[in-house]
């Protein structure tokens, strides 16, 4: 099954390159947590942008996401939490649209470490692969997708890809068919990394 990256992409209006702004508070939460719906987070987070306009639909980055998107995730079902965010423009308006944080719970590996070719992150001083409980690739020269590592869910996120969304066609198809804007796809197995120094 093909799988792709979901990416944020620039350049409409309302879609800048660097979302800048402050947050009136610290996020309720980590990366990384599997169990999303027992997080106790307080509401009213708002977030001050420094743009005039702000109307894309996914936020890679953050994981920011408008009602439209969030609208396309229900429809299939996703387990995915969404925190209301109040967005703010720089002309003290509010957005036009509904924006969430969205919270995924914990991430997959759908990397097959036997096909792929990577290079494992490495301690410094050691020079011996970092040892967490989770592994850090250092660079991808070839991504190959572990089959039955895939859950079943249309859009999940990727413990091995950059830590970004990933997705299958059906949900490429019906973000694209919902008109979203700022919002692209890309292959998975096309996924490279180079390590620091390129």
């Amino acid at each position: 099954m093909p799988l792709h990256i979901v990416d944020y992409v620039p350049g409409a209006r309302g879609c800048p390159t660097v979302l800048k702004g402050t947050v009136n508070r610290d996020w309720a939460w980590d990366g990384f947590e599997a169990d999303i719906h027992a997080l106790d987070i307080p509401d009213g987070y708002v977030f001050t942008a420094k743009h005039q306009v702000l109307d894309f639909d996914f936020w890679g980055l953050n994981l920011m996401a408008s009602d439209a998107f969030l609208a396309v995730c229900r429809s299939f079902d996703l387990p995915v939490r969404a925190i209301p965010v109040e967005v703010v423009q720089s002309t003290g308006r509010r957005s036009a649209k509904s924006y969430f944080y969205l919270l995924w719970g914990a991430p997959v590996s759908v990397f097959d470490w036997e096909r792929s070719e990577y290079t494992l992150a490495q301690d410094a001083p050691a020079g011996d692969p970092e040892d967490r409980d989770i592994t850090d690739l250092e660079s991808v020269a070839r991504f190959v997708v572990d089959e039955a590592k895939v859950p079943a869910a249309a859009a999940f996120m990727s413990l091995d890809a950059g830590r970004n969304l990933l997705c299958t066609d059906a949900f490429a198809d019906a973000c694209r068919e919902a008109g979203l804007v700022g919002v692209g796809f890309r292959e998975l197995t096309g996924f490279t990394r180079t390590d620091f120094w390129g």
